[in-house]
């Protein structure tokens, strides 16, 4: 994007999308327990844990409702987004970071390939692992397990960002509003990309996930699907894996 003819066009566009979705996410908010920086338009957001499950499991909830946000404000604007969560040990203040944890999550954010924030290994398994212990009694009942999906083609634990949201949202005409939104821009996304197979592939995964998450919207409401959508990519409900 940088190296495009039109890259003064994309940064006029850009800039204000990062500003909307930093806001709405609240990554720079000073009042917060959590700590964020920017390079480029890249964006860490540092999470401190505790020992207790509880401080976890509030830790992993923040995060996840976070990115989602950040995620689908750019998407709103026509943005592809991507991201890596991972879990352990980080170092950061206002201008370094630093830590195995940021490595793990970058590197799993470049590898990802697909517009998804997507878990690494050990903070896949820290959702688990908590979820026993959050006094639910279902793992289906568990806020930040319910906000997780999973990629049957590649076994990529990711967050169900269009779920979250839905889940969340009491304003139903706001809800149809943004729905048919991100249905428009999706399909333009697929039809602007159309001699650009590799990046039209990220806009097709979308496609097939967001039909897949709002598929209980979709059933009362049919014409909030993406119709081209390929229908080649699987998801199950992170819930649905676990043992319990």
């Amino acid at each position: 994007m940088a190296q495009d003819p039109d890259a003064l066009t994309y940064l006029n566009q850009l800039r204000p999308a990062l500003e909307q979705a930093s806001e709405r996410a609240g990554t720079d908010d000073a009042g917060q327990t959590h700590a964020s920086t920017w390079f480029t338009d890249n964006v860490v957001v540092a999470t401190p844990v505790f020992r207790f499950p509880q401080d976890q499991e509030g830790a992993l909830l923040f995060t996840i409702v976070n990115v989602s946000y950040l995620f689908l404000i750019l998407l709103e604007r026509g943005f592809l987004g991507r991201g890596g969560i991972g879990f352990g040990d980080h170092y950061m203040d206002d201008r370094f970071v630093f830590g195995p944890a940021l490595i793990a999550a970058a590197e799993l954010e470049k590898n990802t390939k697909q517009p998804r924030i997507a878990l690494t290994e050990d903070a896949a398994q820290l959702a688990a692992k908590v979820a026993t212990t959050s006094g639910y009694g279902q793992s289906m009942k568990v806020p930040h397990v319910r906000a997780l999906a999973i990629d049957l083609a590649d076994q990529t634990v990711f967050v169900d960002t269009f779920g979250l949201w839905l889940a969340e949202e009491d304003d139903d005409e706001l809800a149809e509003y943004l729905l048919e939104k991100h249905r428009q821009g999706i399909e333009n996304g697929i039809r602007s990309t159309a001699g650009d197979p590799k990046v039209q592939d990220k806009w097709l995964w979308l496609a097939d996930y967001f039909n897949w998450s709002i598929k209980a919207y979709g059933e009362r409401k049919p014409s909030a699907l993406v119709t081209s959508a390929p229908g080649t990519y699987e998801f199950v409900y992170f819930f649905e894996v676990l043992s319990w």
